[in-house]
C-alpha cells in the first residue's frame, strides 16, 4: 500500500508556533530525515506528536524560528524540501544483483 504524503502547514492553532503535519509513507528514519530537514532551516521543535497506522506516518509538529512562529516564506522552503526528501524515500528501492 502507498501513502499519499500531505504537509500541512497552520499558524492560527497555536500563539506561539507553527504547526506541521506531515503524512507519509512510514520508513526507516523518517523522523530523522524530517527532524533533520527542519533542523537545516534554523526550525526548531517545540512539541512532537508521533503516530503510526500500520505504513502510515501521521507527525505533527509546533515550529519555531528564532523563537518566532515560521514566516510563509520560511513555510514554503521548509514544504519543499520535506517533499525533496519524502519524493526520494517513495521511490522503490533498486534491488541489487545479491539481493535476488
Amino acid at each position: 500500500m502507498r501513502i499519499r504524503t500531505a504537509i500541512l502547514f497552520d499558524d492560527q492553532c497555536s500563539s506561539n508556533s507553527t504547526l506541521v503535519q506531515v503524512v507519509a509513507q512510514d520508513r526507516l528514519g523518517l523522523l530523522h530525515a524530517i527532524a533533520s530537514r527542519f533542523s537545516q532551516h534554523g526550525c526548531n521543535i517545540e512539541i512532537a506528536l508521533i503516530d503510526t497506522e500500520g505504513q502510515m506516518a501521521i507527525d505533527v509538529f509546533y515550529l519555531t524560528a528564532n523563537r518566532n512562529k515560521l514566516s510563509p516564506a520560511l513555510q514554503k522552503q521548509v514544504e519543499l524540501a520535506l517533499r525533496e526528501e519524502l519524493k526520494h524515500a517513495a521511490q522503490p528501492e533498486e534491488q541489487s544483483p545479491l539481493k535476488r
